[in-house]
C-alpha cells in the first residue's frame, strides 16, 4: 500500500492560525455534515467523488501542500495516499496530508 503523510491536531490548529494561506484544505465529508460545520475556505469534495477522480490537477495547480480531513481520519488516509501518488507521479515537491483523528470541533 502507498505511504501517506499525517498531520496532528495541534499542528493543524497552528496552520489554521498562522499559516492558512500556505495550504489547500479539502473536506471529504458528506454535504449535510459539511453544511453544518467546515473549515473556512475548505474545498468540499465528498469522499466517494474524490476517490473516483483520476485527475487532481485543479487541486495541485497552486503548488501548495494539501490537508485532507473527514469525520474520523480513516477516509482521509485513503484519499491522501491516492493524491500523494498522483503528486509523486507528476514529480512535484508538495505533500498530501491526512488530518489525524478527523476534524474535531
Amino acid at each position: 500500500m502507498y505511504q501517506y503523510n499525517s498531520i496532528s491536531q495541534s499542528t493543524f490548529r497552528t496552520i489554521l492560525e498562522k499559516h492558512r494561506n500556505n495550504y489547500i484544505i479539502v473536506d471529504l465529508r458528506n454535504k449535510k455534515v459539511y453544511n453544518e460545520y467546515h473549515i473556512e475556505n475548505a474545498i468540499h469534495i465528498e469522499y466517494n467523488d474524490f476517490m473516483a477522480m483520476d485527475d487532481y490537477s485543479e487541486l495541485i495547480k497552486e503548488n501548495k501542500d494539501i490537508i485532507l480531513y473527514c469525520s474520523s481520519g480513516g477516509s482521509s488516509i485513503y484519499a491522501s495516499r491516492k493524491l500523494q501518488k498522483f503528486i509523486d507521479y507528476r514529480g512535484l515537491n508538495i505533500f498530501a496530508y491526512s488530518l489525524e483523528g478527523g476534524i474535531q470541533l
